[in-house]
Formats: structure tokens, sequence, C-alpha cells
């Protein structure tokens, strides 16, 4: 293990740069989801706890990234198999060991539903987890090397899990993931044979009878039923967060408090449980709870970190560059799907990832 001190005098240099201007902007204003809320307990918490792994854990990756040492990726991968052979295990015992101790509301649906949750407490998170960790292992499988088997099992199980996870949001960030490092890459034919897969599990999952797959089928997965990318549930939460906005469009109704105000914005007045009392899309909740200037600039601080990576990808860190940007689409596509920044051990993938991409350039890069 390289020691700490190392990491930090390889990658400090320059650290603070004016490419991370968006990121500070954007932080300002998350802080104007304070001014409105109605809990200003738990809006002031989120926002602590919100620039906090934010700060800590982009600079982190911008340091590890910086260092020239390929352990980053490899420590992502190997935390990554491990929490998926949990699940794998948690899928053959169908039970959860960790959460016999430790309560979970959760467990006991999910458990019964088969669809794991290992230490992710959610088997949404846990395949978000392992959605933005997956493409790292492309850096162990492009050449035989030392423990090349045991990478290639690792990246086996960890796809695995993602799709056992039965997560839509998860599903749809795995195509992208995938269809835009293939597409990037030049990989044509892989492309192809992608795209074809993706119609296959799409066509087989309409037709099946089991609760679990049939999510990835079209009427469950894109339209005609209550929660599908086109419902009346998505639809009620997008008319929900233009009211929001409506009424508080340059500082939101408060960080975290899309719950709290539910039942005022609500159309119908349903009984709704308070784990579905929220806008269930990571960009309809900053615009809903801090503003449409937030939400402005979270989009133009990814736009950045994008034109930086593509810059990146022309010369010797293409590879590189690739994989990151890979993960980061996944990621992006699936905030669409649920808030992200609320599960705080998957934020903090996000940001470090952010941090890598902003990196830009690394010392004694061992080539993909």
């Amino acid at each position: 293990m390289i020691p700490l001190a190392v990491l930090f005098n390889a990658g400090a240099k320059g650290l603070l740069e004016k490419e991370d201007l968006p990121l500070w902007i954007f932080l300002a204003l998350l802080s104007a989801g304070m001014l409105n809320a109605v809990d200003k307990h738990i809006a002031n918490r989120t926002f602590g706890e919100t620039v906090l792994i934010a700060v800590s854990m982009y600079y982190l990756g911008k340091v590890l990234f910086r260092s020239g040492q390929r352990f980053y990726a490899g420590v992502i991968c190997f935390c990554a198999a491990a929490v998926a052979l949990g699940a794998a295990v948690e899928l053959f015992c169908r039970r959860n060991f960790l959460y016999e101790f430790l309560y979970n509301p959760y467990y006991e649906r999910y458990l019964l539903a088969g669809r794991p949750m290992s230490t992710q407490y959610n088997p949404a998170a846990l395949g978000s987890f392992l959605l933005g960790c997956l493409p790292f292992f492309v850096f162990f499988l492009g050449r035989k090397e030392r423990f090349w088997g045991w990478k290639l099992a690792g990246f086996v199980i960890c796809l695995f899990v993602i799709i056992a996870s039965f997560s839509r949001g998860v599903f749809l960030g795995l195509i992208a993931s995938s269809l835009f490092f293939l597409a990037m890459t030049g990989k044509r034919r892989l492309l192809g044979v992608a795209l074809a897969v993706i119609f296959l599990v799409i066509t087989i999952s309409s037709f099946s009878g089991n609760t679990n797959l049939n999510r990835f089928g079209f009427s469950r997965f894109i339209a005609g039923s209550g929660d599908s990318i086109i419902s009346p549930y998505r639809l009620d939460r997008v008319k929900m967060s233009a009211a929001m906005v409506h009424d508080h469009p340059l500082a939101g109704v408060g960080l975290n408090n899309f719950r709290v105000l539910f039942s005022d914005y609500q159309a119908k007045r349903q009984y709704e449980t308070e784990e579905f009392k929220i806008a269930d899309n990571m960009y309809l909740t900053l615009a809903a709870e801090a503003g449409l200037p937030c939400l402005a600039v979270f989009l133009a601080f990814v736009f950045f970190l994008f034109k930086r990576g593509f810059r990146f990808a022309r010369g010797s860190l293409r590879p590189t560059a690739l994989v990151v940007m890979a993960a980061l689409t996944g990621l992006l596509v699936n905030m669409g799907a649920y808030e992200l920044f609320y599960w705080h051990n998957i934020f903090m993938l996000f940001c470090l990832i952010c941090g890598f991409l902003a990196a830009g350039e690394i010392k004694n890069e061992v080539p993909a």
C-alpha cells in the first residue's frame, strides 16, 4: 500500500484550479436550499453532509488519480467484488447475516422478493454502487496479467449482481455506460452485439412470468405500468416538482423537504408511505429543493467534466479517460431514477469519480 504522504506529494500540486469553479458555485447555490425549508434542521444537516462529502471525495479523487498509481482502480474493483460476493451469498442462502443484527426496513420485503442488498441497504443502491465500479475492471481485463482470472471472475459476478438487483434505473444506467464506452472506443461489432442483447433481454422479460425479470420488460420498464419510465407515478412527480419550482424558482422548497411538503403539492390526495414521498429523480429534486440556478450549475459542472475528459481522451490518456467517463455516464443516467445524493455511499463514489475526471493528468500511468 502506498503511503498517504506519497500520494499527496504526487497529486496535490495544482489541486485548486479554475476548472473546479463550477463545483464551488454549485455548492454555493445549494446553500439556497436552506432558505425556504419548512424543516430547517434536516435542510441544514443535508447541506452540511453534502458539502463535506462532495469536497473531500472530489479532491481525494484528484489526488489519487494524479498519483499515477493504478492501485486506486484495484481498490475499487476489490471492494466491488467483495460487495457483489456478499450479494451472491445472500441470494444462495436467502439470508443477509448483516441485517440479522442491524435494522433494515427493506430487509424482509426484498429478501422475500429475491433481490439482494449486500452491504448497501437496498437493491437499487447495491446496483448503483456496482454500476459505478464496473467500468474500472476494464483496466485489468485488457491484457492478461497476474491474477487475471480472479479479476475476470470479479467482473462477471459484479455484472450478475447488477442484473440480479432488478433495478430498472440501474439497468438503464448499465445500458448507457456500456454503449458509451463501446461507441467511444470504436468497437462497432461489440456495439451491435450489445444492442442485440439489450433488445433480447427486454423482449424475453416482456413475456416472462417472473415478477423480477419482467421489470425489464417493455411495459414495466418503458411504458404500460404504474411506475415505468412513462407512467402516472413519474408524471405526478414531474408535476409536483414543477409546482414547487413555480413557487420557489430561485431557492427551492428546501433540501430534503420534498417529503415534508409532499401532501401539500399532491394533486390527488391519496395515501403514500414516507418511502415514496420523493421526486424519485435527482434532477427534479435539485430543481424543486434548491432551485433552477442550482440545477443549471450542476449540469454545467457535469458538462465541463466531460469536456475535460474528452480533451484528455484525445491523447495517451484515452483508455483511462473513457473508462472514467463511462462510470460517470452510468451514474448520471441512474440519477434520473432516484435521489443519488441522499445515499451517502453512492454519492461518495460519484464525487470520487468526478475527482478522477477533473484531475486530467496522470503521472507514470501504465497504458490500459
